[in-house]
């Protein structure tokens, strides 16, 4: 019987926590995602000392995917020991594979509720159209998996709906998550391109210049080469689910001053 994808699990030989931080769940999404697009890359999680991926690929491709990831993630994850030798399972079925996304992204929620509360070190996001870098997943789910509903997948946050939030007291950590970034510091391309739709964003919410420069960490001059920036649409909507999911979601008040427009 010909599969129809592949179930992939990874842990390190000594056991540890995959992804105890945010800057490691954050690289540890860039990075499987990067590696996972050629080999149909369609869930994948971390859940405590094991990560969980999904493909819809042969045998052999996913042989070829687990060996460049794990090299992969261990520069990125900067972590000194090897991992075991990959565990896979053939996905022989539709119902199999529909039953995988409950799997995949369900034992994330059940490890991460402390750790990862938003999933970050997970495909959710792109799915939900929370985070850019991933999208391609999210066509790749509504091509094979029809059935999938949104609300299935704001499940696994303990949600039941996602809107738009303006509460730019989260503008910075919502710029950063929507591009995988732990921060808005750096020049990578998607950093500078979040801050760019950041800042549009935050202007017209009402926050002021003075308040934004402070948040996204611009000099004056830099702002304002910012704001002739023109913000990227899709960038912009994943800011504002982000900002609306800590809202509703927060681990934490929110305990800087709401800026006033001046």
């Amino acid at each position: 019987m010909s599969a129809l994808g592949q179930h992939l699990m990874l842990r390190f030989t000594d056991d540890r926590i995959m992804t105890p931080s945010l800057e490691s769940r954050c690289a540890f999404a860039r990075t499987v995602l990067r590696i996972g697009r050629p080999f149909g890359l369609l869930f994948f999680a971390a859940a405590g000392t094991h990560s969980h991926t999904v493909l819809i690929a042969t045998e052999s491709e996913a042989a070829r995917f687990a060996q460049a990831l794990e090299c992969a993630l261990r520069w990125a994850l900067q972590v000194p020991v090897p991992f075991e030798r990959y565990r896979r399972k053939p996905v022989l079925s539709q119902a199999h594979l529909y039953n995988l996304r409950s799997y995949v992204l369900g034992n994330a929620r059940r490890h991460g509720d402390q750790v990862d509360p938003y999933l970050e070190a997970s495909n959710l996001p792109d799915l939900l159209g929370l985070r850019v870098i991933g999208a391609y997943t999210c066509g790749r789910a509504r091509e094979l998996l029809p059935k999938l509903t949104r609300e299935q997948l704001l499940e696994h946050l303990g949600l039941s709906d996602l809107g738009e939030g303006d509460d730019v007291r989260h503008l910075a950590d919502s710029a950063a998550a929507s591009v995988a970034a732990p921060t808005l510091a750096g020049r990578q391309s998607l950093v500078v391109q979040a801050r760019i739709a950041a800042t549009h964003l935050g202007l017209a919410l009402g926050a002021s210049k003075g308040w934004l420069a402070r948040h996204l960490g611009l000099s004056k001059s830099g702002l304002r080469h910012v704001v002739r920036q023109t913000p990227d649409p899709s960038l912009a909507k994943a800011i504002r689910r982000q900002l609306w999911l800590r809202e509703h979601l927060p681990l934490a008040p929110a305990n800087q001053p709401i800026p006033s427009k001046q």
